[in-house]
């Protein structure tokens, strides 16, 4: 159970860095992407990370003794959001990668990826966008 609380918090993480890295300042960045073009590289991603918060906020305030039913309870509090959400996700997902593989052809939007440098552990693009 503690392994599966300390997955979804390293997700969690993952999506927030993600999310601060490269879905908020390429929305502001319309010389690198256009409006549809962000929206389609990130669709939700911005929800799939709230309710990964949510979940993890959920998961680590249980007692100890009742942790593997509180934990299910958690889940099961959560099921039909996730699903919806991972699944509008996972739709959008083919058409994000053939943006996400044009706009790498792009010298100033590669310059942005790598400028600062990703650190060692963080995800990159690509793995932001396929984390879910």
């Amino acid at each position: 159970i503690y392994s599966l609380i300390n997955c979804e918090q390293a997700f969690s993480n993952a999506c927030r860095f993600g999310l601060e890295r490269y879905l908020i300042p390429l929305k502001f960045r319309s010389d690198l992407v256009t409006p549809r073009q962000h929206e389609v590289l990130f669709n939700n991603l911005d929800q799939l990370m709230d309710l990964s918060e949510t979940l993890v906020d959920r998961l680590m305030g249980n007692d100890d003794d009742n942790i593997g039913d509180q934990v299910g309870r958690a889940y099961y509090m959560l099921i039909d959001e996730l699903a919806d959400h991972y699944s509008n996700y996972l739709r959008g997902l083919p058409e994000a990668d053939k943006v996400l593989v044009n706009k790498l052809h792009d010298l100033s939007f590669k310059d942005f990826l790598q400028v600062p440098q990703v650190p060692r552990k963080k995800p990159d693009i690509t793995t932001f966008i396929h984390k879910p």
